[in-house]
């Protein structure tokens, strides 16, 4: 996780977006809907759980009252979810090696249960 000073620097050098306009940012989703700012203030707050179990949450600051971050965060926030999901992908098997898993589990059946 980013610390704090990372975000404060980016906004300090003019970059930030309050929580509608960077909902401006992302496409839309469900039913060709747009994306709502709450839904980025829920992964400020509760964030999304990764393949691993951890939580990742979108790196914003509070100012009188509201919440901003940048447009650097949103782009951490989604590429770090890109990368979770690209490691967790299985690896396709060729059919000679399912066919082999097969047959090993076909002789483990056999000499541990009998079947």
């Amino acid at each position: 996780m980013l610390e704090s000073s990372v975000i404060s620097r980016e906004l300090l050098d003019g970059k930030g977006l309050y929580l509608a306009q960077a909902a401006k940012l992302l496409p839309r989703y469900r039913r060709d809907r747009p994306v709502s700012p709450s839904t980025l203030f829920r992964w400020i707050h509760d964030g999304v759980r990764l393949k691993n179990g951890e939580r990742l949450r979108l790196e914003a600051v509070r100012i009188s009252g509201k919440f901003v971050t940048t447009q650097q965060a949103l782009s951490r926030f989604l590429d770090q979810q890109s990368t979770d999901t690209a490691r967790s992908l299985p690896t396709i098997r060729t059919s000679s090696q399912r066919a082999k898993a097969q047959q090993l589990a076909a002789a483990r059946l056999e000499t541990d249960f009998g079947i």
